[in-house]
């Protein structure tokens, strides 16, 4: 019976989700074992000191000196101020101390304090001053911040130290921050920059081939069925070595989002957690490790106890993006598997997809009751914007209004953009907002919004791309064109200089570029007084306190989202008057569009010379690109996308009428958070528990799905669906 849901394509299609998945590894032998040579682990920063060398001080024992800056210029942080008097970091890495965590500088000129757990460095270690001011009365020092005792194996450590010259032009590296205050800047003077790159700890570990262990419904074909694996776990499925007692290694998530070949997009989202190894190892996997069995625990030859933990991820592949979501349910699961011994997921997942809401409405908008929990299902404007997994309060509050402004119009202008972030749910948010934001353009070239290292090959495309990748491997891509944009998420860094962003800004037409930049500026400004606001009540331990923050909100992203979205319609509004009265033909007349040129049925040339002469380079670009054509073509041809280029032109018409009048109608979100309504999800148990040491299920039982069930219900949806269709079809025939 099982088989009959898998190969019905129609019953997944209308399900809330299309496939619950577990990824991970049961065979941890040799054969499966794999090695990233690419990956070089570096050891943390441990100390960082400053040093004179002309002052006879010399480089401690395992101590690095950055000498010169990744363009080959002098490191000195005196720049040409003192001669005789070079100044240098130096730091040492291991792991016999708690690794820094921070690096700063504070200026005492300006009563800057050092917080209470971090360092100020005001001597060398050969009792000269470590201040790094060229000025008589400047006081400049360096300060960092070490890991306390009780630091988690999963936080962020520095690794990796640069020094950059600004009066020479060099860009901060893509996955450094950059501390932002100059060093010694003058008028004869460079402008020196300290850069760092944090990672996460890293610890001794084995690597293997992850693959899909067992799904829901069975999946029988999926045209990137190969690559869920990769993407659900795309450093592999992992054996880590284990040293804090007090707590397991922290869970993990990844979004992603994949494209078929009919142009279709399924989404992702994963939970991934540690779970202890109760599996054996060859000695050359120990080896490799350097440990040594002992009981249920390991030891290294200094003695030190570990335990061995693997990781599980499970997943929910859907047509909706509905990432937050779904992600709550997946902790849920998890949660119910690790409380409940007898929790069967197999009818909570059968009922979820089949009975709970099916079929799902063409306007998903419910909540979802699990346990006391609700988890809120939401689209706003799903019916007249194609479906996307963006956010658009989250890319303004991370990228910032005029980041936001340029890697936009860079995309709509077909650029290659480069994400990288070592948080993956980022990146597709962003990359989904950048994308969604061009309406009503679409982004028809390569697009994966998280990369994994296996798929880089990317990179050597010829057209134009966007693609978010991992912080840790984009040092790895070096064959990207050189006019490839990149930006760091983390480190809010872009790889453009300020005279290329003024170039693009300056392209666009002056009106419509102000009006995006003033108001994505105003907003962005509300945004962050509204977060300060609410800022100590989010660490608040009452739950009235937490539900109402939550409702809030909810409430003020949807709000903002809309009110972003406004300003971007209104922008390519803007950009595109005048372009509906240049058609060539009112109908098709029976021309195949796909093998007739543009210029037979549009008049590029009318549409550019109704526009100011300083701007018609940029309407050249613009008409010139896959977006352009393809709005063109398929409002003639009728395509699936008629209907998004129908409600563009509804609002092109208003805009027009009436420049003041607010294009997107105000829905009303504290009427539909009670309004909305409640699907209670039951909560099913089997006849027998698990053991104790039992993990994670790594494959379903088929006999405990409910698919009798399941089926009888869905036969009744069916003949009521066929029967008011009937009803329909003969009410039409009277008329």
């Amino acid at each position: 019976m099982l088989k009959n849901i898998s190969s019905n394509d129609n019953l997944t299609k209308s399900g809330l989700f299309n496939h619950f998945c577990i990824i991970g590894q049961d065979n941890y032998s040799n054969i499966n074992e794999i090695t990233n040579s690419n990956l070089i682990k570096k050891a943390p920063i441990i100390n960082i000191e400053i040093i004179f060398p002309k002052l006879f001080e010399k480089l401690p024992e395992n101590y690095e000196i950055i000498t010169t800056t990744n363009s080959g210029t002098s490191a000195n942080l005196f720049g040409k101020t003192f001669p005789f008097k070079e100044c240098y970091i130096i730091f040492e890495r291991g792991y016999h101390k708690p690794p820094i965590i921070d690096i700063g500088i504070i200026d005492k000129t300006k009563n800057e304090q050092c917080l209470r757990d971090s360092k100020i460095i005001t001597r060398t270690r050969y009792g000269h001053s470590a201040n790094l001011s060229n000025s008589i009365n400047g006081k400049m020092y360096l300060v960092y911040k070490r890991a306390p005792v009780d630091f988690s194996l999963d936080n962020m450590v520095v690794v990796d130290i640069c020094i950059i010259n600004g009066t020479k032009k060099e860009k901060t590296p893509g996955n450094f921050f950059k501390i932002p205050k100059s060093i010694n800047k003058g008028i004869l003077n460079n402008e020196i920059f300290i850069c760092y790159r944090k990672e996460k700890l890293r610890h001794k570990e084995l690597t293997f081939n992850c693959k899909l262990l067992d799904s829901f419904p069975p999946i029988k074909e999926i045209n990137n069925i190969c690559n869920i694996p990769m993407f659900c776990m795309p450093e592999g499925s992992k054996i880590l070595c284990w040293s804090d007692t007090k707590n397991n290694p922290t869970p993990f998530s990844n979004t992603f989002i994949l494209t078929e070949k009919d142009g279709s997009r399924i989404y992702g989202i994963t939970y991934g957690f540690y779970e202890k190894f109760y599996g054996s190892l060859n000695n050359d996997q120990l080896e490799k490790l350097e440990l040594k069995k002992c009981d249920d625990f390991y030891i290294d030859n200094k003695g030190k106890k570990y335990y061995l933990y693997n990781n599980i991820s499970i997943c929910f592949i859907s047509n909706f993006p509905y990432f937050d979501s779904f992600y709550m349910i997946l902790q849920y699961i998890k949660k119910m598997v690790d409380d409940d011994k007898k929790f069967c997921i197999e009818k909570f997942l059968s009922n979820l997809l089949y009975k709970t809401i099916y079929p799902v409405p063409m306007n998903p908008h419910f909540k979802l009751g699990l346990g006391e929990e609700e988890i809120f299902f939401n689209f706003s404007n799903f019916n007249d914007f194609p479906i996307c997994g963006s956010s658009y309060v989250d890319t303004l509050r991370l990228i910032g209004p005029m980041n936001l402004l340029i890697l936009v119009i860079s995309a709509i202008n077909e650029k290659n953009i480069i994400f990288h972030s070592v948080r993956s749910h980022l990146l597709t948010i962003v990359c989904e907002s950048i994308t969604s934001l061009m309406f009503p353009f679409f982004w028809d070239f390569p697009y994966i919004p998280y990369c994994p290292f296996n798929n880089f090959i990317i990179f050597e495309c010829p057209c134009p791309y966007i693609v978010g990748v991992d912080s840790k491997y984009f040092d790895d891509i070096i064959n990207f064109p050189k006019e490839t944009i990149c930006f760091g998420l983390d480190t809010n860094t872009i790889s453009l200089s300020k005279e290329e962003i003024e170039k693009i800004y300056n392209s666009i037409p002056l009106q419509c570029a102000k009006y995006l930049r003033v108001n994505l500026t105003k907003i962005y400004n509300e945004l962050m007084e509204e977060d300060q606001r609410l800022l100590n009540l989010k660490y608040s331990e009452d739950p009235l306190i937490q539900l109402s923050l939550k409702k809030h909100l909810f409430n003020i992203n949807n709000v903002y989202n809309k009110r972003i979205k406004e300003i971007f319609l209104r922008f390519m509004c803007n950009l595109l008057v005048g372009y509906e009265f240049h058609f060539i033909l009112s109908n098709n007349n029976g021309i195949e569009l796909n093998s007739s040129l543009t210029k037979n049925i549009y008049d590029i040339e009318g549409f550019i010379s109704r526009k100011p002469k300083i701007y018609k380079e940029f309407y050249k670009k613009l008409c010139s690109t896959q977006a352009f054509v393809s709005l063109i073509q398929d409002k003639i041809s009728k395509s699936d996308r008629s209907k998004y280029y129908t409600f563009f032109n509804s609002l092109l018409l208003s805009f027009i009428n009436d420049n003041d009048e607010q294009l997107l109608e105000d829905e009303g979100y504290d009427d539909v958070l009670v309004n909305i309504p409640l699907y209670h999800v039951n909560i099913f148990e089997k006849d027998k528990e698990r053991d104790d040491n039992e993990n994670f299920p790594q494959k379903f039982d088929d006999n405990l799905f409910v698919i009798e069930d399941i089926m009888e219900c869905i036969q009744i949806d069916d003949d009521n669906s066929n029967n008011n269709n009937n009803i329909e079809e003969k009410n039409s025939l009277k008329y």
